[in-house]
């Protein structure tokens, strides 16, 4: 059986394929490296929210249709209406947040508090525009560096006394 992240990771791919786009060429679009991507299709690693945002946002999803959690889930769940709707998935992204271990700065709790307060369309433009920022080598973060080489320890030397 798939773990939460594994589905996760089949439905980025899937949207992925279906926008016909390489993981390389989602990668560039979105910041990040390629073998990155492939760690969040695998399952390896989960995605920020501020990653599935974006993500979604370039494959032209919804952001709750990744998480498995689309607007059909009203009828499935029996919510009367989107704001219920709205504070479960709220709920299920936070206990996502748990069990990852991620847990959120200052900024990007201040993102999510602005977001928040923006219609549908407010939203799309808005990860829309973050992930054009995120294109702009003036506020990219630095790479990453490239972890060292484990040392090899030194060969045993059989020739002392003892």
């Amino acid at each position: 059986m798939k773990d939460s992240r594994q589905e996760l990771g089949a439905r980025i791919r899937n949207a992925r394929k279906a926008k016909g786009l390489t993981q390389a060429q989602l990668a560039e679009k979105i910041g990040i490296k390629r073998a990155t991507l492939s760690k969040y299709e695998t399952g390896a690693i989960e995605p920020s929210i501020t990653h599935l945002s974006v993500i979604a946002s370039w494959l032209g999803v919804g952001f709750y249709d990744l998480l498995g959690k689309g607007r059909s889930m009203a009828y499935d769940t029996g919510f009367s209406d989107g704001v219920e709707i709205e504070e479960y998935l709220d709920n299920q992204i936070e206990e996502l947040r748990k069990q990852s271990g991620y847990s959120w700065s200052e900024l990007e709790e201040e993102l999510i508090s602005y977001f928040s307060e923006l219609n549908e369309e407010g939203q799309l433009e808005a990860v829309k525009r973050i992930g054009e920022l995120t294109l702009i080598p003036k506020y990219q973060k630095p790479p990453e560096p490239e972890p060292e080489p484990e040392a090899e320890p030194p060969p045993a030397n059989d020739s002392l006394p003892f």
